[in-house]
């Protein structure tokens, strides 16, 4: 029988935190809001829904709409797919701020209003009892629709909320974090530094026998994830923080752990670059 227990997971926990795109710091993006890895905690401006409904958990489906085309004497020869959609729900258990913003956000203390859905950003946790965990954390602010609630001498009040997910410009759905090791992929957290003080030249990185472009003396933190988005051995979120240039702390999942590789750095004193584990 083929197969591994291990790979089944019980989720025995679960959070939803929301991200109104007003809280995001001017000049900075929904890429500067994601933790570095996925054991490290969202930033404050991310707010909890709260308790959530076990046996709903979260929902999610896919819609196409998809064409057949035929061919007279042949039937269907060709099949069509647009108008991508893709709908999580959630219901949680509890009054609270984000769940009151999330059900009418107009509202005010004292009065209801009609209000549009919400567009929130919006990060799913689940986690086991043996420690492992994954987030999804969408890269789009999501549609957020109510969807009633009864109350009553006997039930949990329940909530639930529809969300409709859609892609970024490079049709990307979600960020993804991970405690497991998938298809042979390792999580990495890195800090990359130039030392000796170089003045000019150029270097590269090197994740499992694949080599970056070169990258100048000067590179800023932005440059270094592009170049480490474009090797195929690095899979998923490439986070690259740091105040500009060097240092830097390089997170991502991939197939090996970074490395320097060709170095042609000038000046200052023996120029090179450095990597180690993050402390």
């Amino acid at each position: 029988m083929a197969g591994d227990p291990n790979n089944v997971k019980i989720w025995a926990g679960a959070d939803v935190l929301v991200l109104k795109p007003s809280d995001i710091p001017q000049g900075q993006s929904i890429e500067d809001m994601i933790p570095a890895t996925v054991n490290d905690p969202f930033p404050p401006a991310w707010r909890p829904a709260g308790l959530l409904s076990g046996d709903a958990g979260f929902e999610e489906s896919v819609e196409w709409d998809k064409t057949e085309h035929t061919a007279w004497g042949y039937g269907v020869i060709k099949i069509g797919f647009k108008d991508f959609k893709m709908e999580r729900k959630f219901t949680t258990l509890e009054e609270n701020p984000t769940t009151r913003y999330l059900r009418s956000k107009n509202d005010t203390a004292d009065r209801v209003k009609v209000s549009k859905p919400a567009e929130v950003y919006t990060a799913y946790e689940t986690r086991t009892d043996e420690g492992d965990i994954e987030r999804l954390i969408s890269l789009m602010p999501a549609t957020t629709e109510y969807g009633g609630r009864t109350k009553n001498e006997s039930d949990l009040p329940e909530v639930e909320f529809t969300q409709t997910i859609v892609p970024n410009s490079d049709k990307e759905l979600f960020a993804v974090q991970s405690t497991a090791d998938d298809f042979g992929l390792t999580a990495f957290d890195l800090t990359v530094a130039m030392v000796g003080t170089p003045t000019g030249g150029t270097w590269k990185l090197i994740v499992a026998g694949q080599e970056t472009t070169a990258l100048p003396f000067d590179a800023a933190n932005t440059a270094v994830k592009a170049a480490l988005e474009a090797l195929s051995t690095v899979e998923g979120t490439v986070t690259v923080s740091g105040a500009g240039a060097t240092p830097w702390r390089v997170v991502y999942t991939g197939e090996g752990a970074l490395v320097p590789g060709d170095n042609s750095l000038t000046g200052g004193t023996n120029p090179k670059v450095t990597v180690v584990t993050t402390p």
